[in-house]
């Protein structure tokens, strides 16, 4: 679920469910403010796995950055597994980087790309929480 060739940061999905064509979407029961209250149809924004339990919601007013000098924006929240959650708890970012270019092979081909498509995302996310310690989800596969 990559957003305009960005890497899938786990929270692209939108807040409804489709609905008939020509009537508003349904709003969906298992989100709250935006963020999900479980890890269905989410996935793990730095390894892309599909047991999420962890969310981090992101203040609106802190999730946008550049990208070769245009425009781009995180999505309300990041969703982590818990291998993760581990890494980015840990502080480590190296890590982090490396699993989310391994999750789109070939996607990063220079180290100017990894710098503007993955850091800076990065430190967007650590710079827009919204609170220190993220809640665990219910999450689904486990």
């Amino acid at each position: 679920m990559a957003m305009s060739g960005e890497h899938d940061t786990g929270g692209a999905a939108a807040a409804s469910q489709d609905g008939p064509p020509g009537r508003s979407p349904e709003p969906r029961t298992d989100w709250r403010d935006a963020v999900p209250t479980s890890g269905v149809d989410q996935s793990c924004a730095f390894c892309g796995a599909k047991a999420v339990g962890w969310v981090h919601p992101l203040d609106p007013r802190l999730v946008t950055y550049r990208v070769y000098g245009k425009k781009h924006t995180l999505p309300s929240f990041w969703m982590l597994c818990d291998r993760c959650e581990g890494i980015y708890r840990a502080g480590e970012t190296e890590t982090a980087v490396e699993l989310m270019k391994e999750d789109q092979k070939g996607f990063w081909t220079t180290t100017e790309d990894v710098n503007q498509k993955i850091r800076q995302p990065l430190a967007v996310l650590k710079a827009g929480r919204r609170w220190r310690s993220p809640p665990a989800v219910n999450a689904p596969h486990r």
